[in-house]
């Protein structure tokens, strides 16, 4: 789909985000909204709907014509599998992180809270939301 970079930056202010803040919401680097706005993107599906979420509009401000229904359920099933397997993953790094809690004792255990709160510190282990 041929999405105009003029329509998303002018959605983008609307909303009153900066280039960093939408790249944030995006998981890019900012480089790549500075790229889609100065250009029309031919981008997927995925990344039209990817961009409609982060700016909280619906596909058809983005695109010139609406999402025919079909491909938008289709996507949301797809992604509604990949977010039911990256909760599966979640739960098993929480029960391994439990696990090794319990092999220490009380000591041990405030220490490796500490570490754990100095890594969240960390941007690059960080969830950006």
């Amino acid at each position: 789909m041929i999405i105009e970079g003029s329509r998303i930056r002018a959605l983008r202010e609307r909303e009153m985000l900066t280039q960093q803040e939408l790249a944030t919401r995006l998981q890019v680097n900012r480089s790549v909204v500075c790229r889609a706005e100065k250009n029309n993107e031919n981008m997927s599906l995925d990344r039209v709907i990817k961009y409609a979420m982060a700016l909280g509009v619906n596909v058809s401000e983005l695109t010139e014509n609406p999402l025919p229904k079909r491909a938008f359920d289709e996507y949301m099933e797809y992604h509604k599998d990949l977010e039911a397997i990256q909760d599966e993953q979640d739960q098993d790094a929480d029960i391994k992180i439990l696990q090794c809690l319990k092999k220490l004792n009380s000591e041990g255990q405030q220490e490796a809270v500490k570490r754990v709160e100095e890594l969240t510190e960390i941007k690059r282990y960080r969830n950006e939301y």
